[in-house]
């Protein structure tokens, strides 16, 4: 509860997310982290998508919009991630 407080409290479009999680927290993407809270490097965009019968996200116009990254420089998330690392 301690992380989750403290992730929540770190950034705060996270906060309603993890209110609603009933399940140990476990960041296993770093990248949509970190779109997620903003960082630079990161574009993201509100679009129409499904998960089809493959597994794959594809184009929906009858779905949910979902945020999704777009674009991402890939040496500045690195270097973000390594930092965050220390």
């Amino acid at each position: 509860p301690d992380e989750v407080a403290r992730m929540g409290g770190a950034c705060p479009p996270l906060a309603p997310m993890l209110a609603r999680w009933d399940h140990v927290l476990c960041v296993h993407d770093p990248l949509a982290f970190l779109a997620l809270c903003g960082e630079p490097g990161i574009a993201t965009e509100r679009i129409k998508v499904a998960i089809d019968a493959e597994g794959r996200m594809v184009d929906d116009p009858d779905s949910v919009e979902h945020e999704v990254v777009i674009a991402a420089d890939r040496d500045t998330v690195v270097a973000r991630v390594l930092e965050l690392l220390g």
